[in-house]
C-alpha cells in the first residue's frame, strides 16, 4: 500500500478539501483541519517553537499544489509537465 505525504499530527493523507497542507512560519507542514484546531495554540507541534503569524494567513505548501496538478492531469489525461509551468 503506497502512502501518499500526510500531516504530522493526526497523520492523515493531505487532501483538496479539510486536510489541505498549511506551512508553519517555521517550515513545517500540517493540515488545515489541526492548524484550526485551539488545541494546537501557537507553539508548532514538531519542533514547538512559538508562532505569532494569524493561522488564517499560513501560505499553501507545494504538496497541496503538485496535487492540484496530477488531479487535473488524471482528469485530462494529459502530461504532468505540460501543467507544472501553471504551478
Amino acid at each position: 500500500m503506497e502512502m501518499g505525504p500526510q500531516c504530522d499530527i493526526c497523520f492523515l493523507d493531505f487532501d483538496l478539501d479539510r486536510h489541505r497542507p498549511k506551512v508553519l512560519p517555521c517550515g513545517h507542514t500540517v493540515c488545515k483541519a489541526c492548524v484550526e484546531n485551539p488545541g494546537l495554540g501557537t507553539k508548532c507541534p514538531t519542533c514547538r517553537k512559538v508562532s505569532k503569524q494569524n493561522k488564517k494567513y499560513l501560505i499553501r505548501n507545494i504538496v497541496y499544489r503538485l496535487m492540484r496538478v496530477i488531479i487535473l492531469c488524471c482528469k485530462q489525461g494529459a502530461d504532468e509537465t505540460f501543467y507544472m509551468r501553471n504551478v
